[in-house]
């Protein structure tokens, strides 16, 4: 087998192959006789391990083939049938210490290989630009809703239950990422055709806050907002009562 492909076989045999692409159902069969098979890396000289390396780094020198090639790999692992098969393939596994410990290395830059600042630029500037995309900015909001598994305090569980009183089944807590209005999530929302939100203001953690910033930004996307303090709401319920009752027949 060497020699075939030292004297030129790799060559013609590659000739023969250029415009005939191997099918889906031929690399499956290819997959299926090499599995449990090593491959015997001893054919391949250092001279050729070099050249691979050499074009390899070549390729990637291209701007338009590396974005090319970055993208089309991350259309690939990001199908629901890679997804659901990588799933699968992890069920009862967990890295080893020493995998996450290089899984980690790669992450921050290991030790004589850090980023260096030009690449923390581009990393930066990358993630800068994800979020000026709606689509995408939702995504990871959402992402990071879930992530965080954020559920009504007590201050919100009050409020619900005082809602669901005064106009039953007419809003529900969204806090949790159920709705994202232009990038800013609020607590409440009317279910029932009304473009209503409603935001409830914990008095230590909003404290500074100006709500009129809260009602305009979701004025823009056709929403009407109210906002009431947690003071507003421990100190007169018949008052809040009212306002919540005005603020719905409005």
């Amino acid at each position: 087998m060497k020699k075939r492909w030292a004297n030129g076989f790799r060559e013609e045999f590659h000739a023969k192959r250029m415009g005939h692409p191997v099918s889906g159902e031929t690399r499956k069969k290819m997959s299926l006789r090499k599995k449990g098979k090593p491959r015997d890396m001893s054919i391949y000289t250092d001279d050729v391990r070099q050249k691979c390396r050499d074009a390899a780094h070549a390729a990637w020198q291209d701007e338009e083939g590396r974005r090319q090639r970055v993208e089309a790999n991350y259309a690939s692992h990001t199908t629901p049938e890679y997804r659901a098969a990588a799933s699968e393939r992890m069920k009862g596994k967990s890295p080893s210490e020493e995998t996450r410990q290089k899984i980690s290395q790669s992450l921050t830059g290991q030790p004589g290989r850090p980023c260096t600042e030009t690449t923390k630029k581009a990393i930066s500037d990358a993630a800068k630009q994800r979020w000026t995309i709606p689509e995408k900015r939702d995504a990871n909001l959402r992402a990071l809703y879930k992530a965080w598994a954020r559920k009504p305090n007590k201050l919100e569980k009050g409020f619900q239950a005082l809602l669901d009183e005064l106009f039953p089944g007419e809003y529900v807590y969204v806090g949790n990422g159920g709705l994202l209005v232009g990038g800013k999530c609020p607590d409440f929302m009317n279910v029932n055709g009304q473009k209503k939100l409603i935001e409830v203001y914990g008095d230590f953690w909003h404290q500074g806050d100006n709500p009129q910033k809260r009602i305009d930004h979701f004025s823009k996307f056709g929403f009407k907002t109210l906002v009431l303090w947690e003071s507003e709401i421990n100190a007169d319920l018949i008052a809040v009562a009212n306002r919540l009752a005005a603020f719905h027949n409005d």
